[in-house]
């Protein structure tokens, strides 16, 4: 089994919707995917969270999203649930985002998810104008 540790690495500092992914072969999704889950072995979420979008695999971004709830790690839970287009998830991560005073998060959460009830309360009464 190869190591794409470095490959990802470096594929990974563009924008992941700029990455042509058409062309990739199952085989080599598979690999990334492994390398992926030594990404999050190694505490590396962002690199996990992007390999995953990378390969479009949403059931990985939504479970690694729902762990990173767990270990209180929401800003790559964020990103994990945006990537999935997961709006429970979304709400979810928003939620905790703004008890925890991360406003600006949280608005994209709840913006992201469809949440205009929490998008506008969180204009209307924290969001500085």
């Amino acid at each position: 089994m190869e190591d794409y540790t470095l490959l990802l690495k470096d594929l990974l500092k563009k924008d992941v919707n700029d990455i042509k992914v058409e062309g990739l072969s199952e085989r080599m999704k598979k690999e990334f995917e492994n390398t992926a889950e030594n990404f999050i072995l190694k505490e590396a979420y962002e690199e996990a969270v992007k390999t995953f979008a990378l390969t479009k695999n949403f059931d990985k971004l939504n479970k690694l999203g729902n762990e990173l709830i767990s270990k209180n790690k929401l800003n790559y839970a964020l990103k994990a649930f945006l990537y999935s287009k997961n709006k429970d998830g979304l709400d979810k991560v928003g939620m905790l985002l703004m008890s925890n005073g991360d406003l600006n998060e949280a608005y994209l959460a709840f913006k992201n998810s469809g949440n205009v009830e929490m998008t506008r309360f969180i204009e209307e009464n924290l969001l500085n104008k």
